[in-house]
């Protein structure tokens, strides 16, 4: 067991030493530094940085009756960071029941009187539908986005097209947090 945590930290230091020649190449840089790191590992249960303490739920009653539109649920609600903070927009789970397809995307709109942020989510939910997006990174979609302290008001705008049939859909959709660490 002591020969394997030695064999592993070794790699490791190994991985990292070749990542940092990587990478130092890449940039030229002129002077070259080498950080030996070796330490021990014990993990203990700490939350994820995207766990949040307090959980709000909101429902957004979306009725769908052409095969594309636009709802604005403007101002839905508002959000208070006592310091600047990461936030990221996911959507967790769907429930489809019936006979239906669709593709929905979204936009959230996070603002202030001084700050206006607009987040992208294409490609929500897609039932028996292709759903083709930019393949791109999108901030507070696809990675954490950082916004300034504050207090913000945030609107959802669902968008739908080739909607047929009829049924019912839930899509539970997520904002999470966490504290920036510089």
């Amino acid at each position: 067991m002591v020969h394997l945590s030695r064999y592993i930290v070794f790699a490791l230091v190994i991985a990292i030493l070749a990542i940092g020649s990587i990478i130092a190449g890449y940039y030229m840089l002129k002077e070259r530094i080498v950080f030996n790191i070796i330490g021990n590992v014990s993990i203990s249960e700490t939350p994820r940085p995207f766990e949040t303490e307090e959980v709000s739920e909101i429902t957004i009653n979306l009725n769908i009756t052409k095969p594309s539109g636009t709802a604005v649920f403007e101002n839905i609600t508002s959000i208070e960071l006592e310091q600047d903070t990461y936030i990221m927009f996911k959507a967790l789970s769907s429930n489809v029941n019936g006979d239906l397809s669709l593709i929905l995307s979204g936009q959230a709109i996070i603002s202030n009187a001084t700050h206006s942020y607009r987040i992208s989510m294409p490609c929500l939910l897609n039932i028996n539908k292709e759903c083709y997006r930019v393949m791109m990174v999108i901030p507070g979609y696809d990675e954490p986005m950082k916004l300034p302290k504050g207090r913000y008001d945030i609107t959802i705008i669902l968008s739908w097209n080739e909607a047929e049939g009829s049924g019912r859909l839930e899509l539970k959709l997520a904002m999470t947090t966490a504290n920036t660490q510089d």
